[in-house]
């Protein structure tokens, strides 16, 4: 029997040596392959499959292009680059892996297999990722575990996601000075992880920059609004302020025509009173002629 398991799982597994007293037995460290390694580890379970040469252009390219006499690579990420293209060779129904298969999947192998890690994680896991652990100018960059975890947290992350993210093999755990540490698996995805970063950060300057244009809309459309409720206003003070002044006219030319009345009524009655008083004088004038 052979069980493979990752180192931070060990601890789980020495509680079995009691009834298992072989489980610590036969143990073997996995640890990264040199260049002949991988080389070895590529050609002897794909015979058929990939050539000499083949296998040595998959072993640099997941070494991120060093000669194999200097590459270190990462068997996990090995496994899953062998992976990715036997599952290409098999769609398009060839009979080997060539090098023009390896050559067309380099732009998607990796794209591929980063979306399908962040499957049915919620973009803030994505952001957390591209913003921790890749520093601004593409290298990867290492964080506590405690503190990335913290992260996935407050951004509303389920239990368990950085697990989920280690089994699917896009980030690993490693203690550096009694420290539990968490990076990507290799620098291999640094590549990946900065475009998928540098679209997203374009995106939301793309919609910031909207978002200032919508509101300086709204802001616009308000002045214009106003403006026209401004003028509105303007202009039935405008025509009040004309009524008023017509009104005003009006009242004025009563006022004169009532004292021209007023006037003409106060000659009619100073000439009837003039009038009154001459009558008698005429009366007794005519009395005292008849009666001399």
């Amino acid at each position: 029997m052979l069980i493979t398991l990752r180192e931070d799982y060990l601890a789980p597994l020495e509680g079995l040596k009691k009834t298992m007293p072989g489980i610590s037995q036969n143990r073997l460290r996995l640890a990264p392959m040199t260049g002949a390694q991988a080389l070895l580890a590529v050609m002897q379970p794909g015979k058929g499959l990939v050539t000499e040469e083949v296998a040595a252009a998959i072993v640099r390219f997941v070494a991120g292009g060093a000669e194999l006499a200097n590459a270190e690579v990462e068997p996990s990420l090995l496994s899953l680059i062998c992976r990715e293209l036997n599952d290409a060779r098999i769609a398009q129904g060839r009979e080997e892996i060539s090098l023009d298969l390896l050559a067309g999947s380099h732009a998607t192998i990796l794209s591929n297999f980063y979306e399908r890690a962040l499957a049915n994680q919620p973009p803030a896991v994505r952001r957390i990722i591209e913003d921790d652990l890749l520093t601004s100018s593409g290298f990867r960059e290492n964080v506590a575990e405690e503190r990335l975890l913290s992260h996935f947290t407050a951004a509303g992350a389920v239990p368990g996601t950085l697990a989920r993210l280690v089994n699917r093999r896009l980030l690993r755990i490693e203690e550096r000075l009694d420290v539990r540490r968490v990076e990507l698996t290799h620098d291999v995805l640094c590549g990946v992880v900065k475009a998928s970063r540098d679209l997203r950060l374009e995106s939301e300057a793309r919609a910031a920059t909207e978002r200032v244009l919508a509101e300086q809309r709204a802001r616009e459309l308000a002045a214009r609004r106003a403006l026209v409720r401004a003028r509105q206003v303007a202009t039935v003070c405008v025509l009040l302020a004309l009524g008023a002044v017509v009104a005003a006219g009006f009242a004025y030319q009563s006022s004169q025509r009532a004292r021209r009345a007023e006037a003409l009524a106060e000659q009619a009655r100073s000439g009837s009173e003039h009038l009154l008083g001459i009558s008698p004088m005429v009366s007794c004038a005519n009395w005292r002629a008849s009666g001399d």
